[in-house]
């Protein structure tokens, strides 16, 4: 472990405080291998909807919907409280330097939604691999989403 990554120790003595193991026996239990082939504890079926390349504007417009509401106000209000980590957290991350006036709010909404972006591809990349979702057509309308759901948990037994 590079104990020079002080998020890396505290997350070690966490696992080891909470299971007695340390983070590579615990990586090695068939706990740990059941969670990496995707074996769930009980029957599970889920649905993803992937709005494609319309995911980028309403990433947008939800950053702006954030930034409308006060999102820059909290950030100011939590500036001086946030620990390492949530610091690092996407969104406060590219708004603290405009907080600071280290840049102005175009470029600092530039980089979140470059950032917030970019964690919706990692998102995306991590859930594709997972068998257990049944990836749907996208669609605006919340109640048709609603419907292909619907229809594919009765198809996979399940019943309301």
């Amino acid at each position: 472990m590079d104990l020079a990554n002080p998020r890396r120790v505290a997350r070690a003595l966490e696992v080891h405080r909470l299971t007695g193991l340390t983070p590579s026996e615990r990586g090695g239990s068939e706990a740990a291998a059941a969670v990496r082939a995707y074996r769930p504890l009980r029957p599970l079926v889920a649905v993803g909807f992937d709005p494609g390349e319309a995911l980028r504007g309403r990433v947008e417009a939800r950053l702006d919907a954030m930034l409308d509401a006060g999102l820059l106000d909290e950030v100011r209000r939590l500036a001086d409280l946030l620990g390492l980590t949530s610091a690092q957290a996407v969104g406060y991350k590219q708004l603290l330097p405009v907080v600071r006036g280290d840049v102005g709010l175009d470029e600092g909404r530039s980089r979140a939604a470059a950032a917030t972006w970019a964690l919706a591809g990692r998102q995306r990349t991590f859930f594709r691999r997972d068998p257990r979702l049944r990836w749907q057509e996208w669609h605006d309308e919340r109640a048709r989403r609603a419907a292909i759901a619907r229809a594919v948990f009765e198809g996979a037994g399940w019943t309301s």
